[in-house]
């Protein structure tokens, strides 16, 4: 009897011993998931932005150059807007290049003043940036004259001193606001069926059309109720259209006088294509096409549904000067 109960508790013990280490060894998986977990919340945090939040970002900042002043600030979503136009469709890679450039601020050498501020460039800066903090401390940097190596003088206007700098933030106070504009597309006619060009000069309009052939079935471009057959003005202003593009944007929201300057209050020629996108549904464009710019090599142009003037290859609209030149009628 007394051997039976030392068996049974020495088996009590080994089952124990065992229990005890399935324990640890969940604790010790359940640990690692956890710490997996957190490491993977983690990145993906920082990649979205939210756990690794900046604890005092620049909600404001604007610069000055030679030709211009702008400002800048954040919105409720913290995209940048330009303030002269909150609509303006600003691409902000320039603005939060410099942001970067002010956080990230190296200064190579410093020096006491000891000379008049012409000496360093900096009675005339060449860019001054003003900016601002999330807790309302408002910040100057004053950039000068541009050494041999390619560094730039620089003070903050207060401690007496100037540093020097890289090109960093001069580079980033160069653009002007059309340079940031998101250029908009002309509309992409790839997959899609032209059913009709209207060209219109000077009073007179032209307008092709498309329709089916009875006899083979093959859709077919007639102008002005008549097919083309053989007209050669014709086939390369068709051909034309679907190659169209802006090359640079000029003007934003441009004024009357704007307009009138580049031709466009009275187009040289003025297209209206309508299509079918790749879902069938009926869309429709106007390009407006003004005077040679100053090279000969683009003219100025706009799309009427937004109003910006861009720049056209004057080669690739030769076409539809042709045609309201009377080159259609030959």
């Amino acid at each position: 009897m007394k051997y039976q109960l030392q068996k049974l508790l020495r088996r009590m013990g080994s089952l124990a011993m065992l229990a005890l280490m399935v324990l640890v060894l969940s604790l010790i998986l359940q640990r690692a998931n956890e710490s997996g977990a957190a490491a993977d919340a983690m990145a993906q945090g920082g990649a979205e932005g939210t756990a690794q939040t900046e604890p005092n970002p620049i909600v404001k900042i604007s610069y000055k150059n030679d030709v211009c002043t702008l400002y800048f600030e954040k919105n409720d979503e913290g995209k940048w807007y330009w303030t002269g136009n909150a609509a303006f469709p600003l691409d902000s890679a320039n603005v939060l290049n410099l942001v970067n450039s002010v956080k990230n601020l190296t200064v190579l050498t410093t020096q006491p003043i000891t000379d008049e501020l012409d000496a360093y460039g900096l009675d005339n800066p060449t860019a001054t940036v003003r900016y601002t903090t999330l807790d309302g401390v408002q910040s100057t940097l004053k950039v000068g004259s541009r050494l041999e190596d390619g560094t730039y003088y620089m003070t903050d206007g207060e401690s007496g001193e100037v540093h020097t700098i890289s090109s960093a933030i001069y580079d980033h106070t160069r653009a002007g606001i059309i340079d940031m504009v998101v250029s908009e597309d002309m509309p992409d006619l790839t997959g899609c069926t032209v059913e009709a060009i209207t060209l219109s000069s000077g009073g007179q309009s032209w307008r092709f059309r498309t329709q089916i052939d009875e006899t083979n079935g093959e859709r077919i471009w007639i102008l002005n109720a008549q097919g083309i057959g053989s007209n050669e003005a014709a086939s390369k202003l068709i051909a034309c259209v679907p190659a169209l593009s802006f090359e640079e944007c000029i003007d934003y929201d441009p004024s009357e006088e704007a307009l009138s300057v580049c031709g466009l209050d009275e187009p040289a020629a003025q297209l209206q294509v309508t299509y079918l996108d790749a879902e069938d549904t009926v869309q429709e464009y106007t390009l407006c096409v003004g005077n040679l710019r100053a090279q000969g090599e683009t003219r100025f142009a706009l799309l009427e549904s937004s109003g910006a003037i861009y720049s056209i290859s004057a080669q690739s609209v030769q076409p539809l000067m042709d045609a309201v030149s009377g080159a259609l009628d030959q």
